[in-house]
């Protein structure tokens, strides 16, 4: 007896239909020597119950834990990469704006640039065309006003033009209309209104008039193209 509860524990192990098959010889000869023992007056042998149920349920169990941990895992990557992908997006959009930033600032700057060209452009303009001859006391008080730093060389180098085209007492008269010549002079003396006066506007044409005569002090030639022009005769200094 022992022996075959041996052999049928390992045809379980093997095969549920050898088991099975196995089983029931057995249990017709557990029934066959039962009869026997009862014929003979012994009493029957106790046959063991046989549990044939298979545990399918653990496989299944680590099957399901091991496609959760996949999934699990898969999870963890895909949210890693959309940290990735993020933080790439974060640091492009960055570095598009400081570039954005510095092409604008570089705009900025050429613009100014070009507006400054533009506005000496304007102001060479302004001096090459109507604003000489000056022939008012207005127009020579705005022009006064319209000399800068920035624009100073624009209008001495446009006088000079014009003082080189005679001598200066002739061609003075092509900066300064003749009107305004007789009503002035340097120092504003015997009655007369000073050129002195108008600081922006003296010093540039002081400028122009040392640029072409150089064989005598500026105010000197000035002064003396201006009498001339006013009928005098210049005067001799000692």
């Amino acid at each position: 007896m022992l022996l075959q509860e041996l052999l049928l524990q390992a045809h379980l192990d093997i095969h549920p239909v050898m088991a099975v098959a196995s089983a029931f010889r057995m249990s017709e000869s557990n029934g066959q020597e039962a009869n026997g023992r009862e014929a003979n007056g012994q009493p029957p042998t106790k046959v063991r119950k046989i549990n044939f149920t298979t545990n399918h349920d653990e496989p299944e169990n680590n099957s399901g834990t091991q496609l959760r941990r996949e999934i699990e895992g898969l999870r963890r990557d895909v949210n890693e990469l959309k940290e990735n992908v993020n933080a790439s997006f974060e640091n492009l959009a960055k570095e598009i704006k400081a570039e954005i930033g510095f092409l604008a600032e570089k705009m900025g700057a050429q613009n100014a640039y070009l507006r400054q060209i533009l506005q000496r452009g304007a102001q060479s303009t302004e001096a090459q065309g109507s604003t000489f001859p000056i022939t008012s006391i207005e127009e020579l008080m705005a022009i006064d006003l319209q000399i800068s730093p920035e624009n100073r060389q624009i209008y001495i180098t446009k006088m000079k033009e014009l003082l080189l085209q005679a001598t200066i007492s002739k061609s003075l008269k092509k900066v300064l209309a003749e009107e305004l010549i007789v009503t002035h002079n340097i120092e504003g003396v015997a009655k007369k209104k000073a050129l002195k006066a108008y600081a922006s506007f003296f010093p540039a044409l002081f400028e122009a008039v040392s640029q072409v005569d150089t064989t005598q002090p500026a105010e000197k030639a000035l002064a003396k193209a201006m009498q001339v022009l006013q009928g005098f005769p210049p005067m001799k200094r000692k």
